[in-house]
């Protein structure tokens, strides 16, 4: 006969030990869960980041193309003139479109040239000394002396010369070094007309043309200071016209006027270009005659 023997375990503890056995699992379960979740949610997340930055760089991309587009339009629209050059050496990178109109030369002519050949040799010193001092007054960082105006003429290519106000920036790299300057050139003709006739109607009689009262003191201010200090002599001369009323009277003011005119233009036909001749009244007129050794000199343009 076989023997047999019967182990019984008890319920109790086999319950225990697969229950330990299930946690195990479940805990690994929810380690490799947690895990995969994890990793969902960063690629999630670098998904929607990566769609941001396309989309942020396509933002970007289309705000540069339209900026550049109103670089473009201003610079070729404007009556200015627009110029870059490289620094230090002042070679031209960029010349806008303008430049035909307001200097005559067409702006290929222009790439590439040293600044010295559009300028004529003391304005081109000029400018040269001007970036120059301000490159020297640019800080370690790139700050200080980046802005600096200077008044020129330009040489137009038929031959005559225009004013400009030109405004000037350095351009610098991140470490600071001047790079490029940027120059803004703005036509000051219509500007200095307006100075000028502000100055004649200041200086000057509006119906002949001759000095005013207001010019002919200073010029007798001048004389008397010259007399005081080296000695020399000067002659003036007090003229006015006879029978100048009924003239008036008669043919009315302007035959008058017409007849100041004529007189003024044979008192200036009479005299130096260092002689002023002056309209202090109606038909009164001072001229003062410098540099004179007689009086007979006096008397000899005054005969005139």
């Amino acid at each position: 006969m076989p023997l047999v023997i019967s182990v019984s375990v008890p319920r109790n503890d086999v319950l225990r030990e697969w229950g330990q056995r299930v946690r195990v699992w479940l805990f690994v379960l929810a380690g490799v869960s947690v895990m995969l979740a994890g990793l969902g949610i960063f690629l999630w997340q670098s998904w929607k980041a990566n769609i941001r930055n396309e989309m942020g760089m396509s933002h970007l991309n289309d705000e540069l193309i339209r900026v550049n587009e109103m670089a473009r339009l201003v610079t070729e629209n404007s009556n200015d003139v627009f110029v870059v050059v490289s620094l230090p050496d002042l070679i031209i990178e960029y010349v806008s479109p303008s430049v035909e109109r307001n200097w005559g030369w067409v702006r290929e002519e222009f790439i590439g040239q040293p600044l010295g050949n559009i300028l004529d040799g003391e304005t081109a010193e000029r400018v040269g000394e001007r970036i120059a001092g301000m490159m020297q007054e640019i800080g370690p960082a790139g700050t200080g002396g980046r802005h600096g105006k200077i008044d020129i003429d330009i040489l137009h290519r038929e031959g005559y010369r225009i004013p400009y106000d030109v405004s000037m920036t350095i351009i610098c790299d991140d470490r600071g070094k001047p790079m490029r300057a940027v120059a803004l050139a703005r036509d000051l003709s219509d500007r200095k007309a307006s100075e000028e006739i502000v100055r004649n109607m200041a200086f000057y009689d509006r119906l002949t043309g001759l000095a005013n009262r207001r010019l002919l003191e200073d010029r007798l201010g001048q004389l008397l200071r010259l007399a005081l200090r080296d000695g020399s002599k000067f002659a003036v001369l007090f003229v006015d016209l006879d029978r100048f009323k009924p003239v008036n009277d008669t043919f009315g003011h302007e035959a008058g006027d017409w007849l100041l005119r004529q007189v003024a233009d044979r008192m200036r036909s009479c005299v130096r270009g260092t002689d002023t001749v002056a309209r202090t009244g109606g038909d009164e007129f001072v001229i003062t005659i410098p540099d004179i050794r007689s009086a007979e000199e006096a008397l000899t343009v005054g005969e005139k």
